[in-house]
């Protein structure tokens, strides 16, 4: 993130062409933090059916994770903050990640075998019971899509 010019960071691979579409740039992403805090790192990107999510490490007065999104599919896209997810999964030591059917994200909280769920509807987490399919997620094979990052 130095120079005067947008560094892209995600890009969306068309079929059949050899040229990336920049998505989001490293900039636009600062923007939208307002001054609270300094990217750092682009750690991952996610895919649901609706949404890409881009995981971020903020540096504030301690690193952060902070979670992007924008809708796919459509002509234009609105970059968001996540705050809500972030918060949520700020408060836990996460170590799988999956988003699901674009109103859940699904993790696994390995220290103390729990599955839990954020829910982007309601903004709530609740602890996952076996006989629930989103217990299961994190065993299904996912998929990242045509999706690449390079920040």
């Amino acid at each position: 993130m130095t120079g005067g010019e947008a560094s892209p960071c995600i890009k969306k691979y068309e079929d059949g062409k050899k040229e990336a579409k920049t998505l989001v740039t490293t900039e636009q992403l600062q923007k939208l933090l307002k001054g609270d805090g300094r990217i750092t790192e682009v750690r991952d990107v996610y895919v649901d059916v609706k949404h890409l999510y881009i995981e971020t490490v903020v540096k504030k007065d301690v690193d952060t994770t902070v979670y992007f999104s924008c809708d796919i599919g459509q002509e234009t896209s609105t970059l968001r903050v996540e705050t809500g997810l972030s918060n949520a999964l700020n408060r836990e030591e996460v170590d799988a990640l999956h988003f699901v059917d674009g109103n859940q994200c699904v993790f696994y909280i390995e220290d103390d075998y729990e599955h839990k769920c954020y829910d982007f509807r309601t903004g709530e987490v609740r602890e996952l019971e076996e006989e629930e399919p989103e217990f299961w997620w994190q065993y299904y094979n996912s998929q990242y899509g045509d999706y690449d990052w390079e920040c």
